[in-house]
């Protein structure tokens, strides 16, 4: 079985400067899927550059 794991976050662990702090990601449980929705993301992304 492969896992795919993609993670990102919003900014910095800094209580001082930011009360909020956000963290997601996605995660695929099959080569097939991930490679699905890559596909799906480089469509949306050509379509904005035009």
């Amino acid at each position: 079985m492969e896992i795919f794991v993609y993670l990102d976050e919003s900014g910095v662990f800094d209580v001082k400067h930011n009360k909020y702090y956000v963290y997601g990601g996605v995660i695929f449980l099959n080569k097939n899927d991930k490679d699905v929705e890559n596909r799906k993301y480089k469509i949306i992304n050509a379509t904005k550059k035009l």
